[in-house]
């Protein structure tokens, strides 16, 4: 502040250069960019949702915006988040080798070229019962980061 104050005394700086003091901070900022998941995990963290979209991208890249495991670590539900139209697909993996195979977390982003839907499983009475509700499954997806 002393270099663009045109005066100084004891207790604060008067008639400070604003214009001046501003250029000189903005011109210490470094613009770096940010990857997609940086940006995405901003966005989450800060807003609690995603806006990110890229119209150029492909449609079958996805980021894992929401990870959860229970019991068998080897099948967890997640949400997806598809980088091109913005539209959300909760999923999970049934097939814990898929899965072993080729793992991710939360803000990975995978090409996925489509989802099985299968039915749904309710515990009815102490029994699972299949129910007409269908949902996605992810059954072949490829780690890009």
């Amino acid at each position: 502040l002393q270099k663009y104050s045109g005066k100084e005394t004891a207790k604060q700086y008067s008639q400070i250069d604003n214009v001046g003091l501003l250029k000189e901070l903005i011109g210490r900022l470094q613009n770096e960019s940010m990857s997609i998941q940086e940006y995405v995990k901003f966005e989450m963290e800060y807003f609690g949702y995603v806006m990110y979209t890229n119209p150029d991208m492909a449609d079958y890249y996805y980021i894992v915006t929401d990870f959860t495991q229970h019991k068998d670590a080897s099948r967890p539900y997640f949400t997806l988040y598809n980088l091109k139209t913005g539209e959300s697909v909760k999923t999970k993996i049934r097939q814990g080798k898929i899965y072993k195979e080729s793992p991710f977390g939360q803000y990975s982003v995978l090409s996925i070229n489509g989802f099985t839907y299968k039915n749904k499983s309710k515990l009815v009475n102490g029994e699972w019962q299949q129910t007409s509700e269908l949902e996605p499954v992810l059954e072949s997806y490829e780690v890009i980061k």
